[in-house]
């Protein structure tokens, strides 16, 4: 597997500018994100709106606006385009550390026999299970509860 950046991943999703395309490249990202984490179909569909809003989010109002009718991708942190233009720096600058206090969703495990800061919602279940027995702080795991309860309510 050729490994790439988030530019290249993300940087192609940006310049195409047909429905049809869009649709057959967000598929292969979304089977190669199942295929390689073992993520539900669902999962995988949702992490990669996220990714490409976020990524779309530092590009033009157009591209935001293409990506948001193509790939029903919406800004994480800032929304829809419509309702960003509505906002204040200041207003934006709130809903960023909002997001970041409740993104609190990252943990430094053990993975393919090198260190990684991991998203638990690209963990799998062996990983999952793994945290839990091998913690001791149980101020670490009422997080990791919370945390595991908040993805899960949001799958639903």
């Amino acid at each position: 597997m050729k490994l790439q950046t988030i530019a290249d991943r993300y940087g192609q999703a940006m310049q195409i500018d047909d429905a049809e395309e869009a649709d057959a490249y967000f598929q292969q990202l979304v089977s190669e994100v199942v295929r390689t984490t073992g993520m539900t179909r669902a999962h995988a569909e949702r992490l990669e709106r996220n990714n490409i809003g976020y990524f779309a989010g530092y590009m033009s109002r157009d591209v935001r606006l293409r990506c948001e009718q193509f790939y029903k991708a919406i800004h994480p942190v800032l929304g829809p385009v419509l309702e960003t233009e509505k906002l204040t720096p200041e207003q934006i600058f709130e809903r960023g550390i909002r997001w970041a206090e409740a993104s609190d969703l990252f943990i430094r495990i053990k993975r393919d026999g090198e260190w990684q800061n991991v998203s638990v919602m690209t963990m799998n279940e062996e990983e999952l299970k793994d945290i839990f027995e091998t913690r001791d702080d149980p101020r670490e795991l009422r997080r990791w509860i919370y945390a595991l309860v908040k993805m899960l309510r949001e799958r639903m």
